[in-house]
């Protein structure tokens, strides 16, 4: 079996997290708990309510997002320690990783809660940030993008790989992506969309002055080292929710993080992938490879 595939048999606890910004999430998830199997146990939580998840998860074997994926992508950096699986209803806009349709998961649910069903793992992307002698490091499932500020002037950043200066980027800044988010910003700027069983690196440059706009493709045994030259403010975001301020000569370096996020899938997402391609996103620019 491909080993970011994995059994997982049907769950007893499930918690179900909403986003609250969507009021008929918040509907649909207490609909969900009281008109499902009884035989499983289940929890309703506000995605922004940590305190209240964190008490939950003991025992919970299945998380249910409602949203779109920038819910899931809150709900994986809650879960990467965890390494509780995650079942996406779609209530957003795209919606592109999500396995289900809001409108279908009355009818669509109880299979994903019954019987024999794959688990599939995804790659994240490590930060780390060096600054005054002290290191924080952030997991990103989608990408670290590190920008200008809010002032619009163009900013540097130096670029090593593997120990070896890969190039200088002069523009808006740079893109880091994993394969999941190779379908977000880093396809807006013209990138590939890249089979999301691969562990490879996307690295894009935002509006570059340089031959190497096209950005490059790297093994997930790559690390980048980032390194801000330039009197003008940057941002460092991660996943497009968690943005750092950055100064001139901040490090930032950049490996596959040992965690990884599960999504629960009927079957390989793999098998869906390219037709999900043309149905969501098919009205996009950007190469397929």
């Amino acid at each position: 079996m491909n080993s970011n595939i994995e059994n997982f048999n049907s769950p007893k606890r499930v918690g179900i997290l909403a986003n609250h910004i969507i009021p008929q999430a918040v509907e649909l998830g207490e609909l969900l708990k009281f008109n499902l199997d009884k035989k499983n146990s289940w929890w309703v939580k506000n995605i922004n309510d940590l305190q209240g998840i964190s008490n939950n998860l003991d025992g919970t074997d299945l998380i249910i997002t409602i949203g779109g994926d920038g819910t899931i992508l809150r709900a994986a950096h809650i879960l990467s320690l965890k390494e509780i699986p995650i079942l996406g209803i779609n209530m957003g806009t795209v919606g592109f990783m999500c396995e289900i349709e809001a409108s279908d998961c009355i009818e669509e649910l109880p299979k994903y809660l019954n019987g024999s069903l794959i688990v599939e793992k995804r790659m994240m992307l490590r930060a780390e940030i060096n600054r005054n002698g002290k290191k924080v490091e952030y997991d990103a499932l989608n990408d670290i993008v590190l920008a200008r500020g809010s002032k619009i002037r163009v900013i540097e950043i130096s670029v090593r790989l593997n120990n070896t200066h890969l190039a200088t980027y002069r523009g808006d800044g740079v893109v880091l992506s994993t394969a999941t988010g190779s379908t977000g910003y880093s396809l807006s700027l013209g990138g590939p969309v890249v089979s999301p069983s691969s562990n490879l690196i996307l690295l894009k440059p935002i509006g570059s002055h340089m031959s190497l706009h096209g950005g490059v493709v790297l093994d997930h045994n790559s690390k980048i080292d980032l390194t801000i030259r330039s009197e003008n403010s940057a941002t460092l975001s991660i996943d497009g929710f968690i943005d750092l301020p950055m100064s001139d000569f901040d490090k930032i370096n950049v490996e596959v993080s040992k965690q990884r996020v599960k999504f629960l899938r009927h079957k390989s997402f793999e098998e869906n992938f390219w037709s999900l391609i043309t149905k969501k996103l098919g009205m996009r620019k950007g190469n397929i490879i």
